[in-house]
C-alpha cells in the first residue's frame, strides 16, 4: 500500500464550445481490457496510461478486494456515474507525484474554445487533501519513465476552487482553454512542487 494522498477521479470530458462530442474517450474509466485485480493498474483501464514513475490506481465494480467500487483499499466510495474511477496521488511525503494521460480522439483546432471539466474525490484514508491539480495540453504524448517529481510543463487549466477536496462529495474541476492548434493529448496531476502544495490535514493518522 503507497502512503500518500490520493484523489479518485471520474468523468473527465472536453467539449469544443458550440459542439457536443466529448473527446476525451474513455472520461469514465468504465471501459477495460480486464478487470483490475491490484493496484497500480491504470493501464487496464482502455485509452489511458502512465506518463511517469509511480503507476495510477485503476478501481471498477467487476473488481474486488483493493480495487473494486465502492469498497477498496481507500475506504468507500461509489462512482459518480456507473462503475469506476482512476486514482492518483497529488502529495506524498516521501516527495513524488502521479499522472494520468490520454490521446484526444481528434486534434484541437487553433483558435477554438474548449470547455473541459473532471470530478474528484479524496480517498478516505488520506491524512491530507490537496486542492493542486490540473490539466495539461500536448501536441505530443508526454513520457517520462524515470521521472519521479513533477513534469515539468505549465498547465492550460488548474483548480480554483478554494475548497479542499473531501471523502464525501464529488467536486467539480473545469475550466476553458483556447487551443493553439494541433493538441493531442492531456496529462491531469499536480504539476506544483511541495513549496507550492497547499494541504490541509483531515485525517491524522491517515497515509501521509
Amino acid at each position: 500500500m503507497k502512503t500518500l494522498l490520493t484523489l479518485l477521479l471520474l468523468t473527465i470530458s472536453l467539449y469544443r464550445i458550440c459542439h457536443g462530442q466529448n473527446l476525451v474517450p474513455n472520461g469514465n474509466f468504465e471501459q477495460h481490457s480486464s478487470c483490475p485485480t491490484n493496484t497500480n493498474q491504470l493501464y487496464k483501464a482502455t485509452y489511458w496510461i502512465n506518463p511517469t514513475v509511480w503507476t495510477p490506481d485503476y478501481y471498477h465494480k467487476c473488481a474486488g478486494g483493493t480495487v473494486g467500487v465502492p469498497n477498496n483499499a481507500g475506504g468507500f466510495q461509489n462512482a459518480l456515474s456507473d462503475s469506476a474511477y482512476a486514482g492518483i496521488f497529488l502529495y506524498s511525503a516521501s516527495p513524488g507525484r502521479e499522472y494520468i494521460e490520454t490521446p484526444l480522439t481528434t486534434s484541437l483546432v487553433a483558435g477554438s474554445s474548449y470547455f473541459f471539466e473532471m470530478y474528484i474525490n479524496l480517498l478516505d484514508n488520506s491524512k491530507y487533501s490537496a486542492r493542486n491539480i490540473g490539466v495539461y495540453f500536448s501536441d505530443t504524448l508526454v513520457y517520462q519513465p524515470t521521472n519521479y517529481f513533477t513534469i515539468p510543463v505549465t498547465p492550460q487549466i488548474i483548480n480554483t476552487n478554494p475548497l479542499y477536496p473531501d471523502t464525501t462529495n464529488w467536486y467539480q474541476v473545469s475550466g476553458i482553454y483556447v487551443a493553439h492548434g494541433g493538441e493531442n493529448f492531456i496529462v491531469i496531476g499536480n504539476f506544483d512542487n511541495d513549496a507550492n502544495t497547499s494541504l490541509q490535514i483531515v485525517n491524522p493518522s491517515g497515509y501521509d
